[in-house]
């Protein structure tokens, strides 16, 4: 008897967690967060003027992503938040990366402060409105 050829199921081939990701990164766009790739940090985002706001993370899903998402549209006017995944070994020693996610607020490529770890929306807003005055 032969066998029959199942039909694919959409999506199949994704997993929960890229589902996840995927439904996390239109989260973020639609609160004025940049996702950018590692490469990018330092070329485009530390060399230009003014106030960034970078969670680094290690691709893991963390109860975070809300919260820097609201403060992104509390903020966003003033602030620029970025979002990078670091994979590579020489982002996260540059930057001494030890805890998944690392908050670093930057003023004109310099780092100002840094938050290691998950923390809740009013103590990111806080932080950015400390470090922005």
């Amino acid at each position: 008897m032969p066998s029959k050829k199942r039909a694919p199921v959409p999506n199949e081939s994704k997993t929960l967690s890229d589902l996840r990701l995927a439904e996390v990164m239109k989260k973020f766009s639609r609160a004025g967060i940049v996702l950018a790739a590692e490469s990018d940090v330092e070329r485009k985002l530390l060399n230009t003027s003014g106030t960034v706001v970078i969670k680094f993370w290690d691709g893991k899903m963390h109860l975070a992503e809300e919260a820097f998402a609201e403060v992104a549209k509390k903020l966003g006017d003033d602030i620029k938040f970025v979002c990078v995944q670091t994979r590579r070994r020489s982002l996260k020693e540059k930057y001494n990366l030890r805890v998944s996610p690392t908050y670093i607020f930057f003023e004109d490529g310099k780092e100002k402060s840094r938050i290691e770890g998950p923390s809740p929306s009013e103590a990111l807003e806080v932080w950015c409105e400390i470090h922005s005055s």
